[in-house]
């Protein structure tokens, strides 16, 4: 689900990636700033950190290097 600010109010918006056209199951994810549509950051998602940024409301990727899910945001342990 994408929430896109429309004049003080959010629009969801249900969106359905086809995870299937990737071999690794990764669909590329840009983040925008809401106002100026600025390129935030370019991440991946899978099916799980999608269901995750949908029940959560914070945005979930899945690292490529660590093979694991990761919030935006959340506390880096090395």
């Amino acid at each position: 689900m994408i929430r896109i600010p429309k004049a003080g109010k959010q629009k969801k918006i249900n969106m359905k990636p086809d995870f299937s056209k990737y071999t690794d199951g990764l669909v590329p994810t840009i983040v925008q700033d809401a106002v100026s549509s600025k390129v935030l950051m370019l991440g991946f998602m899978n099916e799980a950190a999608l269901s995750k940024t949908n029940s959560e409301g914070k945005v979930t990727f899945f690292s490529r290097t660590k093979q694991r899910l990761w919030t935006k945001g959340a506390t880096i342990f090395y």
